[in-house]
């Protein structure tokens, strides 16, 4: 019988948590090894995702310094935001437990200063995009370039070093299909 898993319960060491989750993927990874730029060194390629991989933490930092998220706030993401590498797929969390974020908001008078808050949610996502942002800044960067195509959904998942369920991971999975003829 299935049973409906609640968010923050344990499943074999994952919770489900609610966020935002990013699904891309490379476009030409299939046959990426024949290409000339490639064939004389395919393990290449590899070596630089897992290099990628391996500075997930500076990744994070990156997109905390573009948002001008504070020092409290940069602990937080670093403890809310996940990237997990499967091959060419990339999926980068972000759990909505961040907090609302206040900004200085400039207003006619220089003088006059007001705060603007972002909730939460918001912030989860603008933050998703940050790192999205990054990542894709990088893979476009390398030799030889990976484009990406994806989506970026917000709902219920649960993370656990290299397995990824819940509702948002299947409609992640799903949207991300529709670029196919893009």
């Amino acid at each position: 019988r299935e049973r409906a898993v609640k968010e923050g319960e344990a499943m074999n060491g994952a919770r489900m948590h609610t966020g935002a989750l990013v699904f891309m993927d490379a476009l030409g990874f299939k046959g990426l090894w024949a290409r000339p730029d490639v064939a004389p060194s395919p393990v290449r390629v590899i070596r630089k995702l897992a290099s990628i991989e391996a500075s997930k933490v500076s990744l994070i930092e990156r997109a905390a310094a573009d948002l001008g998220l504070s020092a409290r706030m940069r602990r937080e993401l670093a403890s809310s935001a996940q990237i997990t590498f499967f091959s060419d797929t990339v999926v980068l969390t972000v759990t909505d437990r961040m907090g609302p974020l206040l900004l200085p908001k400039a207003t006619r008078s220089a003088a006059r200063q007001r705060r603007l808050v972002w909730p939460g949610p918001a912030l989860t996502l603008i933050t998703a995009c940050a790192l999205a942002r990054n990542l894709i800044h990088i893979l476009g960067a390398m030799r030889p370039t990976l484009a990406m195509r994806g989506c970026m959904v917000w709902g219920k998942f649960a993370v656990n070093r290299s397995f990824l369920i819940g509702p948002a991971v299947d409609e992640a999975a799903d949207a991300a299909g529709l670029a196919d003829a893009a």
